[in-house]
C-alpha cells in the first residue's frame, strides 16, 4: 500500500501592513505640503484666517496610521486594523476634497494595510 502524506501550510504573520504603510506614508508627504501651501493661499484670499483645519485633518491621520501600522503584527492586530481603516476613511475625505491623487493612493495603501492587519489576528505568530 502507498503511504499518503499531508503537507500542512502554516501562514504566519505577514509585515506586508508596515511596507505598504510606509509607502503611503512617503506617497503622502508631498501631498501634505501641497494641501499646506493650498489651504494657505484659499485663507488668504477668502478672509485672512488661517485654512488649516484641512491640513490637520490631513497630517493626524497619516502619521497616526503609520504608528499603528509597527502593530499589525502584535495581539492587537485586529483593533489596530479596525483603527487604521476607520482613520484611513477620515483621511480619504480631505484628500478628495483637495483632489490630491497621492494622498488618495496613500489613503488607499493604509486602507488596505488595515484590512491585513485584521487578516493577520488568524494567523500564527
Amino acid at each position: 500500500m502507498s503511504e499518503q502524506q499531508v503537507i500542512v501550510v502554516q501562514k504566519s504573520k505577514t509585515a506586508t501592513p508596515i511596507v505598504l504603510s510606509l509607502i503611503g506614508f512617503i506617497l503622502s508627504i508631498p501631498g501634505m505640503f501641497c494641501a499646506g501651501m493650498c489651504a494657505a493661499l484659499v485663507a488668504d484670499a477668502s478672509k485672512g484666517e488661517h485654512g488649516m483645519g484641512i491640513v490637520y485633518a490631513s497630517i493626524v491621520p497619516v502619521i497616526a496610521n503609520f504608528i499603528l501600522s509597527f502593530f499589525c503584527k502584535s495581539k492587537l492586530s485586529k483593533m489596530t486594523g479596525a483603527i487604521m481603516i476607520l482613520l484611513s476613511v477620515v483621511l480619504l475625505i480631505p484628500e478628495v476634497i483637495m483632489c490630491s491623487i497621492l494622498g488618495i493612493a496613500a489613503a488607499i495603501l493604509f486602507l488596505v494595510a488595515g484590512a491585513l492587519s485584521i487578516s493577520n489576528a488568524k494567523r500564527p505568530a
